[in-house]
C-alpha cells in the first residue's frame, strides 16, 4: 500500500507537465507556517470483545513547511508538509504531504523577487485564491493510560485551501489561510480515517 500511494504523489507532483507546466523551470519559494488547527485519527478497533470508535487529536497547534512556484499568471503550486501537535506532552505524530494548486481569481500570483529595487514597486494588496491539494498522510498517535494506547492510520489525501497573499515587502509574502483535508483508500482493513483543519498565517520568501 506505502508503494502505490508513493507512486499516486509522484503521478501528482509530475501531473502539471500534462498542462503544459515544466516544473523545473520556475523560481521556488520557501513557505513557513503556523496556527491553530490539528490533525486527528479515527479508527475502529475492539476493546473487551466488542467493536468501537477511537479518535486521537494532535491539537491546538499546527506547523508546516513548503516550497512553491508560479505556474501560471493566475495559478500557483506548492508541495507542503504539514503536522499538527499538542502540549503537555509534546506529540505531533501525523504528517500530511501533499500538491496544491492555487487559483488567484481577482488578479495575478503575486510575484518575489530576490532584491529589492529602487525602479521596483509593488503594490500592497491582498490577492485572494482558492485552492485544492492532494497526497498523502501517515502517523501514528500514542495516548498512555487509555485503550487502546495508540492508534495508526496512512492514506492519500484531500483538501480545500482558502486565503489571501499580501505583498508586503519585493522579497517577502505574507498568507492567512484556512485549509480542512481528509483521506480516503486508508492502509487498514479496519474503518479508519486521518482529518486535518487549520487556520494558520505563513510567511513566504525565496529560495
Amino acid at each position: 500500500m506505502r508503494r502505490s500511494v508513493s507512486f499516486f504523489l509522484i503521478l501528482i507532483f509530475l501531473s502539471p507537465s500534462s498542462f503544459g507546466f515544466e516544473l523545473f523551470d520556475y523560481n521556488w519559494n520557501i513557505g513557513l507556517m503556523a496556527g491553530l488547527g490539528g490533525t486527528g485519527i479515527q479508527k475502529g478497533v475492539t476493546i473487551d470483545d466488542e467493536e468501537a470508535i477511537s479518535s486521537r487529536s494532535e491539537t491546538p497547534g499546527m506547523f508546516g513547511v513548503s516550497i512553491e512556484t508560479v505556474v501560471r499568471d493566475q495559478w500557483s503550486m506548492s508541495i507542503q508538509h504539514r503536522r499538527g501537535f499538542r502540549f503537555g506532552p509534546f506529540s505531533a505524530g501525523v504528517g500530511v504531504t501533499d500538491v496544491s494548486l492555487r487559483w488567484y481569481y481577482l488578479r495575478n500570483v503575486p510575484t518575489i523577487v530576490n532584491q529589492e529595487g529602487a525602479d521596483y514597486v509593488i503594490n500592497q494588496i491582498w490577492s485572494p485564491y482558492v485552492g485544492g491539494g492532494a497526497g498523502i498522510a501517515f502517523g501514528s498517535i500514542n495516548r498512555d493510560g487509555e485503550s487502546p494506547t495508540a492508534i495508526d492510520s496512512s492514506g492519500i489525501v484531500l483538501g480545500l485551501k482558502v486565503g489571501a497573499d499580501y505583498h508586503w515587502k519585493p522579497n517577502l509574502i505574507l498568507r492567512p489561510e484556512f485549509f480542512v483535508s481528509g483521506t480516503f483508500m486508508n492502509s487498514s482493513a479496519v474503518e479508519n480515517t486521518i482529518a486535518e483543519f487549520g487556520i494558520v498565517c505563513a510567511a513566504i520568501f525565496p529560495y
